[in-house]
């Protein structure tokens, strides 16, 4: 299975998802905003992840945009 990272802060969105992209042959770790998203990122390798999908406007300090925003900086060229 291919690894992919949710990072969304609702839950019941977060489990639609997930079972969406398991159909599709995914395998989802979960980051609840996008400071653990970004946390991740970083300890797995820009790299590691085939998809990488966010909420963008999460009610935390770092929100799913800016999050992509240093992800990209750092090197990420896999499907956001």
């Amino acid at each position: 299975m291919k690894p992919l990272l949710l990072v969304d802060d609702n839950d019941r969105y977060a489990a639609i998802l997930d079972e969406y992209f398991q159909g599709l042959g995914y395998t989802s770790e979960r980051a609840r905003d996008g400071a653990e998203g970004y946390r991740l990122f970083q300890e797995r390798g820009k790299g590691h992840y085939a998809v990488i999908v966010t909420d963008i406007t999460m009610e935390s300090q770092m929100a799913g945009i800016h999050m992509l925003k240093k992800i990209h900086k750092d090197g990420y060229r896999g499907t956001v």
